[in-house]
């Protein structure tokens, strides 16, 4: 394998890690999220090709995404599966496409599970990694849902083997909510019909490609204000004993980069401020990644992580 597809720089690096998850895939387990709602996600278990591992990345994807459609988190399994890490990823209701929804069932899609789910697993894979040689990384909605879970467990006192996080886009404040909340309501509007009254359908052009249907995730028609309404808390995040860095996107119009900026100079005014970097991708979107042009900054974020 070339240098090129080794650091998945070219678009059809695909087939390949397809390949290298069939043979990496060690185990793969439902795990629910303890709540009354009691909603589930589904985590694997991906061991590194190379038997001198150096330690896990934890991947937790966006909204209306998986780990198994969405360009970031298959460009950082493949990379990390092929560079002596085992990969744990975490998917849950965010990335389950149906081509109709479950009301009973799906209106129980809050952010406050999506973060119950992510807690839980959090605590559920700490048998299966390495002391403190553990990388999580979300972007999105699954940077904040594993903020909020991290804060959740911090607060009571729960340690985790987490040496360093890496929130990608983290849907932080409220800034950009009254122009998003429009597009919420014309999406619903679109869609209304009693079968998805209080439920929010989302898409995703990766799965349409990939099964040549219009399918939807399905979510609470309130998940995305409870998202960016929660609260910012650096000074739980002070004592997560871990690196952070905070990785935002210069071109991103659903998370607003100079918010984000504002909440590193809040971590930078904490006591253990040397544990806290800010990245900005130059010429970036929200989704982060742009194939063949900015892979290698995204590399380059990963491998110089340090963990504690």
């Amino acid at each position: 394998m070339n240098r090129a597809k080794q650091f998945a720089f070219l678009s059809g690096f695909e087939p390949f890690l397809n390949e290298i998850k069939a043979k990496a895939l060690k185990w793969q387990t439902v795990h629910y999220s303890g709540t009354q709602n009691n909603q589930t996600a589904t985590i694997s278990y991906y061991t590194s090709l190379n038997p001198n591992v150096c330690g896990n990345i934890i991947l937790i994807p966006g909204l209306a995404t998986n780990t198994n459609l969405d360009p970031l988190m298959k460009t950082l399994m493949f990379w990390g599966l092929n560079h002596r890490r085992n990969i744990i990823t975490i998917n849950t209701f965010l990335g389950d496409f149906k081509d109709k929804p479950a009301v009973d069932d799906d209106t129980k899609n809050t952010y406050p599970e999506f973060v119950s789910l992510i807690e839980q697993s959090i605590k559920f894979i700490q048998p299966y990694t390495i002391s403190n040689k553990n990388m999580l990384i979300g972007h999105s909605a699954g940077a904040s849902g594993l903020t909020d879970a991290m804060n959740n467990l911090t607060e009571n006192n729960i340690a985790t083997n987490i040496g360093s996080v890496i929130l990608f886009a983290p849907c932080f404040g409220a800034h950009h909510l009254d122009s998003i909340n429009k597009q919420i309501e014309r999406r619903m509007e679109s869609n209304k019909n009693e079968i998805t009254k209080n439920l929010l359908p989302m898409i995703n052009a990766f799965d349409v490609w990939a099964t040549s249907k219009i399918r939807h995730v399905y979510v609470s028609s309130n998940f995305i204000s409870d998202m960016f309404n929660s609260n910012f808390r650096p000074d739980l995040m002070n004592k997560w004993n871990t690196t952070v860095t905070l990785v935002a996107a210069k071109q991103d119009e659903k998370v607003s980069f100079k918010f984000l900026e504002q909440c590193y100079k809040q971590l930078q005014q904490q006591s253990r401020s040397d544990l806290f970097n800010f990245v900005a991708l130059q010429n970036t979107p929200h989704c982060i990644l742009k194939p063949k042009d900015n892979n290698q900054d995204v590399i380059h974020i990963i491998k110089n992580q340090k963990t504690i």
